[in-house]
């Protein structure tokens, strides 16, 4: 249950679904009225028909006293207290309507600019603040800045998984220059009774880059079948993003294959210079 004022959808831009918002005609001497959230329509009425229906809050009132109130709008999800964590069935109250007197020891008041930073507005809300008690005392947190720390387990896993990912296309292309290198040398004799038997350097070139793609083409393919199988495990770590991402998943092996194809410029070069006459008689 969070306790609300007229304005406070509108200031952090939620979405109505159903119904309407909390407004001014919503005081204490006004029926209860309350607004849900997708999660707790989903929960409380999964077959629709939450506008207008009747809910009580069970820990606002002796039983006997409870007082009845009516959903008159389905708002959103909104992330509360976690990015990962799944919406909470949510109600929003008139904060007028609450009638457990509350020992609140802090409140968190929302502002939103018109225009220009939402910083220049930090002395005027407070000259108007402590016009009316001067003993309050204020913290002004950005919503933006808020929301960039609670993303910083994200970032962070981010770059240390854009680092190693680099590293291991390096890795992959230094990998793949020794096999192809070592391959070349122990074909010399066929690439030289190829090229005597009239193989042009074009058919070499071709011969060995089918080779060296081949073998990239295998490891990229057993490379999306172990990324598709821990896709579970990634879905904890990274946030609106699709564990299964075909974007993603396409530009990962196209750059692994245009590691393959430099690391294969050397070795092609190389079979490409291989002198027949030379190659047959160290055989």
């Amino acid at each position: 249950m969070n306790l609300v004022t007229p304005g406070w959808f509108e200031t952090y831009g939620m979405t109505l679904r159903a119904g309407r918002v909390i407004n001014e005609g919503d005081t204490a001497g006004a029926g209860g009225v309350v607004v849900a959230n997708e999660a707790f329509v989903q929960k409380f009425f999964p077959n629709g028909g939450a506008v207008g229906s009747i809910v009580y809050n069970v820990t606002a009132e002796p039983a006997e006293t409870r007082t009845p109130l009516t959903v008159v709008g389905v708002v959103a999800n909104a992330v509360d207290q976690s990015l990962r964590a799944d919406a909470f069935p949510t109600l929003y109250q008139p904060l007028s309507q609450f009638s457990v007197p509350l020992p609140l020891v802090e409140m968190s008041l929302s502002v939103r600019a018109a225009s220009g930073s939402p910083a220049l507005l930090a002395r005027s809300i407070s000259a108007a603040l402590t016009s009316v008690e001067r003993n309050l005392s204020f913290t002004f947190h950005p919503l933006h800045e808020q929301v960039s720390a609670a993303r910083q387990r994200e970032r962070m896993v981010a770059r240390l998984s854009g680092f190693f990912g680099v590293l291991a296309l390096l890795l992959a292309g230094i990998g793949l220059h020794g096999v192809m290198s070592y391959a070349v040398e122990r074909q010399r004799v066929e690439i030289g009774i190829r090229m005597a038997l009239g193989a042009r350097r074009s058919d070499i070139v071709s011969l060995i880059s089918r080779r060296i793609m081949l073998t990239a083409g295998v490891g990229v393919a057993i490379g999306l079948v172990g990324a598709a199988a821990a896709s579970g495990v990634m879905s904890t770590l990274i946030y609106e993003v699709a564990p299964i991402d075909a974007v993603t998943y396409v530009t990962g092996a196209l750059a692994l294959l245009a590691v393959a194809a430099l690391a294969a410029v050397v070795p092609t070069l190389r079979a490409t210079r291989v002198n027949p006459a030379s190659a047959m008689r160290a055989d």
